[in-house]
């Protein structure tokens, strides 16, 4: 039965051999770079879920923040044609405006949201990275209700449950007869990010 043996020189059978040990060597090291791999990504998926999770913690205040009702002196006056406009429309729409210059002071938060969003989402799905793009959602719902509320709301026929619709939006006046939409968002959101960064960073 060994007599196939006889067709090979020596060369070739020792060549054979090398190869032989060559694999079985490799093999612990193929094994060993898998596991060092896989501790990389899962030390990537910890970090990812650390920073987005207290990031939305941040941009979570940041909101509660520009929509707090009070507004102080100086705020919404870096705002463009204010000078043009009647003493009593200034101090109306300057109060309408510090919304987006609160908004504007948090520039940076936005941006790294911006960049975490297509990571996070290739690590744990778009549905989890739809959580994050509610914060962005709503910063651009305040900036569309303060231009809406702005530009229109001196005209006399602009009827005035619209005007209580955007304000509700950049206003956060709630009670409890009266739950806020805005705010209950922002709440799911950092729930649903909770939901899923949670387990990962218990993991470590």
């Amino acid at each position: 039965m060994w007599n196939w043996l006889c067709t090979f020189t020596v060369a070739e059978v020792t060549s054979i051999i090398q190869a032989g040990v060559v694999v079985i060597v490799a093999i612990p090291t193929f094994l060993g770079l898998n596991s060092w791999r896989l501790q990389v990504l899962g030390k990537k998926k910890i970090d990812l879920a650390e920073e987005a999770l207290a990031l939305s913690y941040e941009l979570q205040s940041i909101i509660e923040w520009v929509r707090h009702p009070a507004s102080f002196g100086g705020e919404g006056q870096d705002r463009d044609n204010r000078d043009q406009e009647p003493e009593a429309r200034q101090r109306l729409n300057d109060a309408y405006y510090s919304r987006i210059s609160r908004l504007n002071e948090s520039k940076e938060e936005f941006a790294r949201l911006r960049s975490l969003r297509p990571v996070f989402r290739a690590y744990f799905g778009s549905e989890a990275q739809d959580a994050l793009m509610d914060f962005v959602i709503v910063r651009n719902q305040i900036n569309t209700a303060v231009g809406m509320l702005i530009n229109h709301t001196d005209e006399d026929d602009y009827p005035q449950e619209i005007i209580n619709k955007y304000e509700d939006i950049i206003w956060d006046t709630c009670d409890a007869k009266n739950p806020d939409e805005i705010r209950k968002k922002m709440n799911d959101a950092v729930a649903k990010l909770e939901q899923v960064c949670a387990p990962v960073l218990r993991s470590r």
